[in-house]
């Protein structure tokens, strides 16, 4: 609560572009794709006074960007992922996510403890109190589980509000879903659209 009156205030802005800063000093030190893409663009956070500067000096991390790491380490999406993090992939990570990769190799959502719990986590944990959800509340989790961010990520933003999670899971299938719903009594469901119409016309069955 004491950081959302700064929103879209001068004081607010001072603190993201000092965290801007911080951010991109981390980056030089300690991320090999970001040190050489930083030094050719000449980005150094003594330099760098606002978000438009940064935005101008370092081009986006593109799809084809992230094709073309992954194909410079072999498919090793952890070595590609090692050189972009700031922190050692096989050492300080405790959750991988990804997209569905159907267009390619999967966008990888590496986690530390400090990721899930504090920052994804925590969004999660709002975007449910915002929604209605509340500690007596009791969360089907219809999205697919299997990496992607939208699922095992889900279950922190329950648990931080105290709701009880139901992970489920797309892949469980609509039959297991909804006799899932049938035991438990859900009184949330978190899916995508298109899944939460095909079980409403799934239920009467």
């Amino acid at each position: 609560m004491e950081i959302e009156p700064k929103f879209n205030t001068p004081e607010m802005r001072q603190i993201q572009e000092h965290k801007l800063k911080k951010r991109i000093k981390l980056l030089r030190e300690r991320a090999p794709y970001y040190t050489q893409l930083f030094k050719s663009c000449g980005v150094h956070e003594d330099k760098i006074r606002s978000f438009e500067e940064f935005r101008r000096a370092v081009p986006p991390f593109t799809k084809k960007d992230w094709r073309a790491l992954a194909e410079k380490h072999g498919g090793n999406l952890l070595d590609a992922v090692n050189d972009i993090a700031v922190v050692n992939a096989y050492e300080d990570l405790h959750l991988m996510c990804t997209t569905t990769g159907t267009t390619g190799e999967p966008q990888p959502y590496p986690m530390s403890q400090r990721d899930l719990w504090d920052i994804y986590g925590e969004v999660l944990a709002r975007y449910n109190w915002r929604s209605g959800v509340r500690d007596s509340d009791r969360v089907l989790i219809g999205f697919g589980l299997s990496m992607a961010i939208a699922g095992v990520p889900s279950l922190v933003g329950c648990w931080k509000i105290g709701a009880l999670a139901l992970p489920v899971g797309a892949e469980a299938g609509t039959e297991r879903i909804l006799r899932t719903a049938k035991y438990f009594r859900p009184t949330v469901l978190t899916s995508t659209p298109s899944l939460a119409t095909y079980l409403i016309e799934k239920a009467l069955r």
